[in-house]
């Protein structure tokens, strides 16, 4: 009867009675509401990442298909000489059949 009546106690404060309810529920939110939250937040944070990822592939892949439309024929390559007064071209063409004689002369100029 004397344990009984010590655990009983254990939970008793002076001035009032505290029942199981409360550690219970306190328990709960510490082992159970909080380590969700986490997880929540964690895998939002995840999502959100790969969908910044894929976001970034699209518009990497739509940057290479536009610089293919746009850098048709080729690209002048230009070097100043040893003195500072001398220019050097090179072309470097991409696209052959473009590569004509007539713009080989005019390059030329």
């Amino acid at each position: 009867m004397e344990i009984g009546m010590k655990r009983w106690q254990m939970f008793r404060l002076p001035g009032f009675l505290v029942s199981l309810k409360v550690p219970v529920a306190i328990l709960l939110v510490l082992f159970g509401v909080i380590p969700m939250t986490l997880c929540t937040y964690m895998l939002m944070g995840s999502l959100r990442q790969s969908q910044t990822d894929s976001r970034m592939v699209e518009v990497q892949n739509q940057c290479q298909i536009l610089s293919s439309k746009m850098t048709r024929a080729g690209y002048l390559r230009g070097d100043f000489g040893s003195s500072g007064s001398d220019f050097h071209n090179t072309w470097k063409d991409q696209r052959g059949q473009w590569n004509t004689d007539g713009f080989k002369a005019e390059l030329e100029r």
